[in-house]
């Protein structure tokens, strides 16, 4: 399994893509990945998706939010611990943290060599072509100078969390 959080937040497994709900729900996941194997407690969640203040249903949307998780990664990666929630997995599974861990290695062999030279941006690029998320196809040319920038927007991940964060939460629809 995947958790790509660096674009719209998905959950790959085998090629697939797996439905991971409505915005709120994306939030949720997004939170608990870029915390990933560390315990989000209940009131960070609700304090994160209700910045403005949560409802009186908040908690309740958070548990209903976490049970569908469950429901659509079909792991028991998700689980419940000392009042709040954790997702069990390899960091490199998830992009954000992949993306640190190449930008860290990327930063450790540019300081080996001069910054601007030719050899440099080899070494780099060589690192980056080892994320299998990274096309550089995509992006056209790699921008060099951007790296350290979204490197350290990385180390920030709360306020990356945040910035995606639901204008409110509420009570999960129910068709039924």
């Amino acid at each position: 399994m995947d958790i790509r959080l660096l674009g719209p937040v998905q959950v790959w497994r085998d090629r697939t893509q797996v439905d991971v709900g409505p915005r709120q729900q994306r939030f949720v996941l997004a939170v608990l990945a870029v915390e990933v194997n560390r315990v989000v407690t209940v009131d960070r969640l609700v304090d994160l998706c209700c910045p403005g203040g949560p409802p009186a249903t908040a908690r309740h949307a958070i548990r209903v939010n976490v049970s569908r998780l469950r429901a659509a990664l079909d792991t028991a990666e998700l689980t419940r611990e000392r009042g709040g929630y954790v997702l069990r997995a390899d960091p490199v599974r998830v992009d954000a943290h992949r993306f640190r861990a190449l930008a860290d290695q990327a930063r450790r062999s540019a300081h080996d060599v001069d910054r601007g030279s030719t050899r440099s941006r080899r070494r780099v690029g060589a690192v980056l072509d080892q994320d299998p998320g990274h096309d550089r196809q995509l992006a056209g040319r790699p921008q060099w100078h951007r790296l350290e920038q979204v490197a350290d927007a990385c180390q920030h991940p709360v306020r990356l969390a945040g910035a995606g964060a639901p204008d409110r939460l509420s009570e999960p629809h129910n068709p039924s």
